[in-house]
């Protein structure tokens, strides 16, 4: 009998406050500030140097630009295990490093393209390796409400490629501007760790509500060359703009991939409810996430290890068996 699991993620919550208490009473603030305009030396302003051109009246090429990202994680453990002997150890990751561009052109197309060029596996015992390693993003997009004049809705955009999957407050939110030092696991379980299966994306918006429609290859390709002769995966999102500071948002994914099909989903559905609050210097994220393992019948991945792990303890149960009759032999054969 297949064998069904669900998992769940109830009431997550994430808090940042980027404010500073003091203690005691302290008197209002009331003298007006004088208003000095930007100032000249923000290392922001300095830093955005990626924008190599941008002219809307160029029929070509409206907007060239480049990025990069490079991530660092350090860490330094030292204390006592349950036998009371000293540990200490340390390890440097280079976590990301990516370099792409992205460009708009013929008024109503944009592409981006983004890849990773440093892989480290130091943390595994590896090496640090630089040079293109896969295909972080690829993705082109095209204008559907600007190039047919569409003024129903305030966006109508569709786009095809490599791109990231969202699923989850979690992983929408960058990685640049995260509060926490790594995604939960639950996070990661939805929206594939990082995984990017090859798809379309269809975006729109109206007044206070934007919604997502996703369809994907199955097919583990990251290089932008995945069949469509798999399963697919559908991917629906609605978000409401409550105010300025608070929105609610809906995420769902299911997947139809079969026993026989590859599969990136190493579940069958799940879907999420949160509600985004941000105001000033505080913001607070509740969020519920529930999904389907499901069975065997789509678990490819999971039942071919499981498969793998049983054949190999058959062989070594029928390589010991054997090896037992063997010797029950020789020792027959010795005392006769």
């Amino acid at each position: 009998m297949a064998l069904t699991h669900t998992f769940q993620k109830v009431a997550f919550v994430s808090i940042g406050l980027n404010s500073l208490a003091l203690a005691g009473e302290t008197e209002p603030y009331t003298t007006q500030l004088e208003d000095h305009g930007s100032n000249p030396g923000d290392f922001c302003d300095f830093v955005d140097i990626g924008k190599l051109y941008k002219n809307e009246e160029n029929p070509i090429i409206q907007q060239l630009t480049i990025h990069g990202r490079v991530n660092v994680q350090a860490a330094s453990f030292a204390g006592d295990d349950v036998n009371g002997r000293n540990f200490n150890t340390n390890f440097t990751e280079l976590r990301r490093f990516r370099i792409g561009t992205k460009i708009k052109f013929l008024n109503y197309f944009d592409l981006k393209f983004t890849a990773n060029i440093g892989l480290d596996n130091r943390p595994s015992g590896g090496d640090l390796d630089f040079g293109y390693q896969n295909i972080d993003e690829a993705i082109i997009g095209f204008d559907i409400k600007k190039a047919f004049g569409i003024t129903e809705l305030d966006k109508l955009h569709i786009s095809y490629g490599v791109p990231k999957f969202d699923l989850g407050g979690e992983s929408f939110e960058s990685s640049k501007r995260i509060v926490t030092a790594e995604r939960s696991g639950i996070s990661n379980k939805v929206y594939l760790d990082g995984r990017r299966p090859t798809g379309f994306k269809l975006k729109a918006a109206k007044n206070k509500w934007d919604f997502l429609l996703g369809l994907y290859s199955s097919e583990e390709n990251p290089e932008f060359d995945a069949k469509w002769d798999q399963g697919f995966a559908y991917q629906a999102t609605v978000g409401y703009q409550k105010s300025a500071e608070h929105k609610f948002v809906a995420d769902f994914v299911y997947n139809d991939s079969e026993l026989d099909e590859e599969n990136q989903w190493d579940y069958r559905w799940a879907g999420s409810v949160r509600s985004e609050y941000n105001a000033h210097r505080w913001g607070m994220m509740s969020e519920i996430i529930v999904g389907d393992n499901g069975d065997e019948n789509n678990d490819y991945k999971r039942v071919r290890k499981d498969v793998v792990v049983r054949d190999t303890v058959m062989d070594i149960i029928e390589a010991e068996t054997t090896q037992h009759n063997t010797t029950d032999q020789q020792q027959q054969q010795q005392h006769v």
